[in-house]
């Protein structure tokens, strides 16, 4: 009711102000009294005409532009909308006092920003990882190592082959396959590929399916590995480990790439390891340069993917072993790995040394023809049952 009474005295306020600006500008043109040259005379018109069309003027103006402003009554008015009027007017201060609260919570709303997604590292979602550089434990001797003696020639030819049977608990468990590959570039430097590849048997396929393979490629002239590549493929548990060696610094690359119900999930990482560092399938070769004698005994440290060994090797005696392509003569040659560090957790430093032999051929090609070593199986004996050079490959 009170709204519809205000829109009325709106109304009849811009109605009556209207009515008096015309009837004031045709009462100065009307009027026989007042002629034309009188009028523009009178410059000056009196006050209370000049308020009344000053007041219609801005009247007018304020109803086309927008509405009228609630605090500002005609003088026109009668007393009853001008009471109306003047109720209004005091009502309003009188409703913001009862509720300052409300004031001051208008103020303190702010707009709400949105929101940016970011991924847990705290990088872009397409944008490119970098490779973190990690620290892990560590239990490195501190003293100088026993350094092998100085390489000679490289004994064996390109496209050589070599397989092992694999016995197990004195049964016939797998083959393991040894081959040197061909000659190339990597890093600026010529390097030399080497890979094995290691097959259970159809008894072990039953119950322990294995299809491991490695491939190295190492410094022709040192023998240090530069890029490895071992791809894990066991009971259906595969996994890949990338290692790439900066011989240089002793940084070294390293990614590992798990398949998880068809799945891959790739970790990377860099880590600082001592240089010179070998690896598992090119120290065996780099064994065969060496002009071995009884006695002799050093040290280098060796990564086998994730973890970093460190290997004492000593030549024990002279044997004669029985093989699949005959009796041999040998150097026995023992060996021990304890882990020193890697990627791994301190609790994998605490287990024993790895205790396994070797036997290397005393002919011109230093040929490997045994091997005893521990395994998660139990002793693993592997033998040379065959030998062959593809030239052309």
């Amino acid at each position: 009711m009170m709204n519809k009474l205000l829109f009325l005295t709106k109304s009849c306020q811009s109605s009556i102000v209207l009515c008096l600006a015309f009837s004031c500008s045709f009462a100065w043109a009307e009027d026989p009294k007042i002629t034309q040259n009188e009028a523009l005379t009178n410059s000056k018109p009196t006050n209370e005409r000049q308020s009344q069309t000053e007041l219609a003027e801005k009247v007018a103006k304020e109803t086309v532009s927008g509405p009228e402003t609630e605090s500002e009554p005609s003088p026109n008015l009668d007393s009853k909308s001008k009471s109306v009027v003047e109720a209004k007017t005091h009502q309003q201060p009188n409703a913001v006092e009862k509720s300052p609260k409300a004031q001051i919570q208008k103020t303190k709303i702010k707009p709400k920003r949105k929101r940016v997604r970011r991924s847990r590292r705290g990088f872009k979602k397409g944008a490119k990882k970098r490779r973190r550089l990690r620290k892990f434990p560590t239990n490195r001797p501190q003293r100088d190592l026993k350094n092998p003696p100085t390489l000679g020639k490289i004994p064996f030819p390109l496209g050589e082959t070599l397989t092992f049977k694999v016995n197990m608990l004195n049964a016939h468990s797998g083959t393991v396959t040894l081959k040197v590959g061909r000659r190339g570039k990597l890093q600026g430097k010529s390097v030399l590929e080497l890979s094995g590849f290691v097959q259970s048997s159809p008894v072990l396929e039953n119950f322990y399916p294995i299809r491991d393979s490695l491939r190295v490629f190492v410094d022709e002239r040192t023998f240090q590995p530069l890029k490895s590549e071992f791809f894990l493929n066991e009971k259906g548990r595969k996994v890949e480990y990338i290692s790439e060696f900066n011989q240089g610094t002793g940084r070294l690359d390293w990614t590992k790439t798990r398949e998880l119900k068809k799945r891959k999930k790739t970790s990377k990482l860099s880590y600082i390891a001592p240089h010179p560092m070998h690896e598992t399938l090119s120290s065996l070769y780099a064994l065969r340069r060496l002009d071995l004698k009884v006695g002799m005994s050093f040290e280098q440290y060796i990564w086998d993917g994730q973890r970093e060994r460190l290997i004492e090797v000593k030549v024990l005696g002279e044997e004669r072993v029985l093989t699949g392509i005959g009796w041999i003569e040998a150097f026995k040659i023992a060996i021990q790995g304890a882990i020193t560090g890697g990627i791994i957790s301190k609790r994998a430093l605490k287990r024993p040394p790895v205790k396994g032999f070797a036997w290397i051929a005393k002919d011109a090609y230093r040929t490997p023809i045994k091997a005893i070593t521990p395994t998660k199986l139990g002793q693993a004996e592997a033998v040379l049952s065959a030998k062959s050079v593809n030239v052309g490959e």
